[in-house]
């Protein structure tokens, strides 16, 4: 793949990444072993005789998919290094050819190195560098980067999707869309549960989800319902998420103060260091987003709903028992009789280490009774922590 070759595929999956579509800018990025199985899909043409990725518009998912075969990445990795090689050659050489037609060859070339290597410190620190000098020139730069990011962190590729210097990136061009004053809370929501949805248990993705929640409620002055709304289908989506069930819970018990306050504003400035823009600018909405009467309210039907459709996994049960108090000591009560009614039946459950051990032999092959003793075991992990803790984990 020569220069001239390299720079129209480079600008190609950039334009493709970026560009808006009917689906709100969401986009699925795809690695794959090889396109041959998706022949009669569009082709996005490329200047070699197989197309560098496949495109196709998913109307039932509502998101527009990207397929990518791996050994294009591998041949745009090794040519995007060597390209930029070049690039900063002549750069050194002569600091005056540095021009803003050099300066969109680099960055295009950074791109390519995000999508096959994004831990690449080098390559990240200068397309950093080279986004800020071409938004100065191009503020629409700002709003494409932000897809592009997207793009990114809801591929498929676990290196990519959970990639801390790609989410480290991620905060700052959020912010600086804050900074602007261009609300993009509902696109940047959407992009977190997506790349939680891609990878389960995604760290990255919540402790980013944290960061925002908090932007949110002192910038926008967010009562982060809306927030808990869509997180809360996604816990009851996917009850053994930990992550996501960890975050609901941190929501519940979050308070705003004016030392929670300050330090949101020290990181901010971190994040924003270096680049030519304004202070973002703080309300003063101190206080929890969830009082204990609405938490008792979601507490209750968390647990209604872990009857109702039989959840065995522990993670709502941890979510409820971190937020048990003696408000809801009638809960307490019920969880103590069904415990008791249960072993007065099938024998005592002893808990040992995250696992459980019965009195009597079980039959495994009866599916039913076995989650029956899942979720007596889990209600008296419940009951353990109560007892030793007696009240609001807040």
């Amino acid at each position: 793949m020569n220069a001239v070759s390299f720079q129209l595929n480079a600008r190609n999956l950039w334009d493709q990444l970026t560009e808006g579509s009917k689906y709100n800018g969401t986009k699925y990025l795809q690695l794959v072993p090889d396109l041959e199985p998706l022949k009669g899909l569009i082709d996005i043409k490329s200047t070699d005789d197989e197309p560098m990725f496949i495109r196709i518009d998913n109307d039932d998912a509502q998101r527009r998919e990207f397929f990518v075969a791996k050994k294009c990445c591998l041949k745009l990795c090794v040519a995007a290094i060597f390209e930029l090689n070049r690039i900063l050659e002549m750069e050194e050489r002569n600091p005056q050819m540095w021009s803003e037609s050099m300066q969109w060859q680099a960055f295009l070339t950074t791109i390519a190195l995000l999508v096959t290597s994004p831990e690449n410190h080098s390559a990240l620190n200068l397309h950093q560098d080279l986004a800020e000098i071409l938004f100065l020139r191009d503020e629409t730069i700002l709003r494409s980067e932000l897809y592009l990011l997207i793009s990114l962190l809801t591929c498929n590729n676990a290196k990519v999707n959970k990639s801390s210097s790609i989410w480290h990136l991620f905060k700052k061009v959020y912010l600086l869309h804050v900074v602007q004053n261009v609300n993009v809370s509902s696109i940047v929501l959407h992009a977190n549960l997506l790349s939680a949805t891609e990878h389960k248990n995604n760290y990255y993705a919540w402790s980013f989800a944290r960061f925002f929640v908090q932007v949110e409620w002192l910038v926008y002055d967010n009562n982060l319902q809306g927030v808990y709304t869509q997180v809360r289908q996604f816990c009851r989506d996917a009850p053994q998420d930990t992550s996501s069930w960890m975050f609901l819970q941190h929501l519940m018990t979050l308070e705003f103060t004016p030392k929670l306050r300050e330090k949101l504003q020290l990181d901010c400035l971190r994040l924003l260091d270096g680049f030519s823009v304004g202070d973002i600018r703080f309300g003063e909405a101190y206080g929890r987003p969830f009082s204990r009467e609405e938490v008792r309210e979601i507490v209750l039907e968390t647990i209604e709903w872990i009857h109702r459709m039989e959840i065995t996994s522990l993670s709502p049960w941890e979510f409820v028992k971190m937020n048990i108090g003696e408000d809801l000591s009638t809960v307490v009560d019920q969880l103590k009789e069904s415990v008791s009614k249960f072993e007065d039946e099938h024998g005592k459950i002893h808990l040992i280490n995250g696992y459980f051990e019965t009195e009597s032999s079980i039959d495994e092959s009866n599916l039913l009774l076995m989650k029956l003793y899942t979720t007596t075991a889990n209600k008296k992990r419940v009951l353990r922590w109560y007892e030793k803790h007696g009240r609001f984990n807040g």
